[in-house]
């Protein structure tokens, strides 16, 4: 994969925003000419033009939108996403807007029901149930506080969308977070999967598990809840495959691990766990919100705005070679390991200010100490040299007073000057995470992995918050990253893919095409009809010196994952976050993004900050989309094409199998690689009926080479075109002969055409009825070939009468016969 730029991708018009225009909806920019489907050819992806929809803000106090949700079932599609600051229970909403044309235009938005205790809270979850029906699943704020998962389905298959079930999934359980929802749409069976936590309201340990449970009826009942992991599991996912099987996947975060199990029998009960990969805790760096740990034994966190190493998870559903393949994404860390220690170093004083920063290398251990932040005290502030690309490694331990206790001791990593001279916020993370067992009150620092983005120096920041002073040591590395590791620290978008149901798994591909040092995070997956992969990822790129903004990108597999087209962008203009009393933090926009095939068109969805008007204290995202088609490939509704040569010219033949929406085929000839395509004159008869089609096209000459291609427009504007095929018309085998005249009868001149099989003598004359010669056209050797001559001559005339036009050659004579007309 190479290149870094829309390098020959196709944007219809000019990109302006496109605004709600009344209960019609708004209009995203007609299809025009692109290609699509299951034989890949050349050609660059289509790519429109992005568009905005615009802030709804119905029934919060935020002008805020995100963690968008899509689901696509032909021409029908559902779009869902949270509105409000966070989608908190104080101001938490959901939203939607349907579409009935595939993706052309979507319907105004519309609020989700909901009271001031039961809001919507949490990314939304969807299925496509079938038969323009969907499943959606969020989680429910309930009394005290606490969560359960409701279950709505919408149905549009009359033109509109009624929501014709309003369940809340019974159960026990109280704190549930990080739904997913998998519809099996041959039996009609629900599958539902998510993380509880015996506590999260508390602030106690509060161990987390995989639950799972499935509904035989479409939501009406459930079965019982199934626990399928073990504790300190997290972020599950669920996807059903050709054959009814089930996957669940999930992040193991004490063991950093991504496991999963497998169900054959549509859910009733799991195979034993497998390990798919192992990656590092490194969740709280780079482009991520800082997130509040609780107390130890358990990793469990609040305030959680993102998480990295989510398992994205698809199986491919097509009939093509790949059927049952499974997928996963995320994004990942470097293999390799900690560089040398080096030296140590002590805080200098003052060293509360950049200016001020305690100024140390990378290899040294640090040891400072820091009064509480809240109660007055100072924050220490360290600094070191880097160069882009270089990787870092930075951990240590935290010792109390008083102690034991509790304290949110913060290492902010790290800070860079961007182009502007501000001092940019690029990296956050957590120190308290976990009491070590039989050790003094000292708490250890998660691991953290960051990768510069550019040369020149760093900053980070130590300070206490709560009523606790503390003591800290922090190990500085290098990071050594192994040759054969995928990505350079934990922001490399990575894909897996399974052949064998998960048994085994693949190497780690790379996703993304961007330079290491620049953040990419929040990957997507969807496959398409012709089982093509999409992913799409929030990329850094676009800012070269501190990698703070943020774009949407987009990248494709034809080849079942082993490889990646380069990455595209789909975002017009970048976004960045800023938020109050700080310089540059938090670009992370949402939990999640939406992305989803529908026939030959891909479609995202994402939030975004660009609009100017969200700068301090407003805290505000709108959601961008756009869709795309993979470039160069053929209609999927042609199952056979093909061209052969015949005694008359070339017969073009084809088979449709699929022919719903298909308003026009034209059958296009090239007559040289590379020269333009246009229609021939012979056409079939009803050319968008189902079955088998055929034309002959009589006016290709002997012995040339011709390029064929169907052209084919649907109702929705698409214009495909089935993927060129070639084929050569033989020369016709040669006798002395001739050719009818033209024109015959003639007022004047005519035509006279000899084929000659064979060089030779040749004489050619012209003899009235009463068999006198009135003309010699030609005496002497002639090639083999085709000769040609005019009779009469411009500067002579025959009487009106029947002419004899006699040739003589290789020991053999042929005539034909003009008539001369006044």
């Amino acid at each position: 994969m190479k290149g870094s730029k829309n390098r020959g991708v196709t944007r219809r018009g000019s990109g302006p925003d496109l605004a709600w225009q009344g209960f019609a909806g708004f209009l995203a920019v007609l299809g025009a000419l692109s290609t699509g489907g299951a034989r890949p050819v050349s050609g660059a992806p289509v790519i429109e033009p992005d568009f905005h929809l615009p802030l709804t803000t119905i029934g919060t106090s935020s002008q805020h939108e995100s963690d968008p949700s899509l689901v696509l079932d032909g021409a029908r599609g559902l779009l869902v996403w949270k509105e409000g600051e966070s989608g908190s229970i104080a101001n938490g909403g959901a939203h939607y807007s349907a579409t009935f044309d595939g993706g052309l235009t979507w319907m105004p938005a519309v609020a989700l029901p909901r009271t001031p205790t039961m809001s919507r809270q949490g990314a939304p979850a969807f299925a496509v149930a079938g038969s323009g029906r969907f499943h959606y699943l969020s989680v429910q704020p309930t009394a005290f506080q606490f969560q359960q998962l409701r279950l709505e389905t919408a149905d549009l298959s009359s033109g509109a969308v009624v929501w014709v079930r309003n369940l809340v999934l019974p159960g026990g359980h109280t704190s549930v977070v990080y739904p997913d929802i998998a519809c099996d749409r041959a039996t009609g069976v629900v599958h539902v999967t998510y993380t509880h936590y015996d506590d999260i309201e508390s602030g106690l340990a509060s161990p987390s598990r995989i639950y799972y449970r499935r509904s035989l009826n479409g939501g009406g009942t459930w079965e019982a809840t199934v626990q399928v992991s073990a504790e300190g599991c997290d972020r599950s996912r669920v996807a059903v495959g050709p054959d009814g099987e089930v996957y669940l996947a999930w992040v193991d975060a004490i063991g950093e691990r991504i496991r999963m199990r497998r169900s054959d029998d549509g859910g009733l009960t799991f195979g034993p766990e497998r390990e798919v990969a192992s990656f590092m805790d490194n969740r709280n760096a780079g482009m991520y919100s800082w997130r509040r740990p609780t107390y130890t034994p358990h990793p469990v966190y609040s305030q959680d705005e993102a998480v990295p190493d989510v398992p994205r998870l698809a199986v491919d559903m097509g009939p093509g070679p790949n059927r049952g393949r499974v997928y996963m994404t995320w994004t990942d860390h470097a293999a390799g390991t900690r560089g040398p220690h080096t030296g140590n170093s002590v805080e200098g004083f003052p060293n509360s200010t950049f200016e001020t920063a305690t100024v140390v290398p990378i290899g040294h251990d640090l040891y400072g100490y820091t009064e509480s932040a809240d109660q007055g005290g100072s924050v220490d502030v360290w600094g070191f040299d880097g160069v882009a690309g270089q990787t870092v490694w930075v951990s240590g331990r935290v010792s109390l007073d008083p102690s034991p206790g509790y304290v949110e001791t913060k290492l902010q990593v790290m800070y860079c000057r961007t182009p502007g001279g501000d001092v940019a916020e690029i990296a956050r993370t957590n120190t308290v995470q976990e009491q070590l067992p039989g050790d003094p009150p000292v708490y250890a620092m998660r691991p953290m992995l960051f990768t510069l983005p550019s040369t020149g120096r760093y900053y980070f920041i130590v300070g206490g918050h709560g009523p606790f002073s503390s003591n800290y040591t922090i190990s500085l590395r290098d990071w050594q990253v192994s040759p054969s590791s995928a990505s350079r620290d934990q922001r490399d978008v990575v894909l897996l893919s399974s052949g064998d149901r998960g048994q085994t798994w693949g190497a780690k591909v790379r996703v993304g095409d961007a330079p290491h040092h620049y953040d990419e995070s929040h990957p997507e997956i969807a496959l398409d009809a012709a089982g093509r992969v999409h992913v799409t990822w929030l990329d850094r790129r676009a800012e070269s010196l501190c990698g703070t903004v943020t774009d949407q990108y987009w990248a494709y597999s034809l080849d079942g994952g082993v490889s990646f087209s380069a990455g595209y962008r789909l975002s017009s203009q970048s976004t960045i976050r800023r938020e109050p009393g700080a310089p540059l933090l938090e670009q992370f926009h949402g939990e999640r993004n939406a992305l989803a095939a529908s026939g030959e068109w891909v479609h995202a969805f994402w939030a975004d900050r660009r609009n100017p008007a969200f700068v301090p204290p407003v805290r505000g995202a709108d959601l961008w989309g756009t869709r795309m088609q993979v470039g160069g490939l053929v209609s999927t509704a042609v199952a056979r094409f093909e061209a052969e040569a015949t005694e008359t010219g070339a017969r073009v033949t084809w088979r449709l199998h699929e022919a719903r929406g298909l308003v026009d085929l034209v059958v296009e000839r090239a007559d040289a690689e590379g020269e333009a395509f246009a229609p021939i004159a012979a056409q079939s008869g009803d050319p968008t009926r189902e079955g088998e089609h055929a034309v002959v096209d009589g006016s290709a000459e002997p012995g040339a080479t011709y390029r064929y291609r169907l052209a084919l427009r649907f109702a929705d504007g698409r214009l495909l075109h089935e993927a060129p095929v070639a084929v050569t018309l033989p020369q016709r085998s040669l006798a002395l002969a001739w050719e009818p005249p033209t024109p015959n009868p003639t007022v004047g001149r005519t035509r006279l055409a000899l084929s000659l099989p064979r060089e030779g003598h040749v004489e050619v004359e012209v003899y009235d009825i009463a068999g006198q010669r009135v003309a010699r056209l030609h005496r002497g050797e002639l090639p083999a070939g085709r000769h040609d001559w005019q009779w009469p001559a411009a500067s002579e005339s025959a009487a009106p009468g029947i002419y004899l036009v006699r040739a003589a050659a290789l020991g053999e004579s042929r005539s034909t016969r003009v008539i001369v007309t006044r």
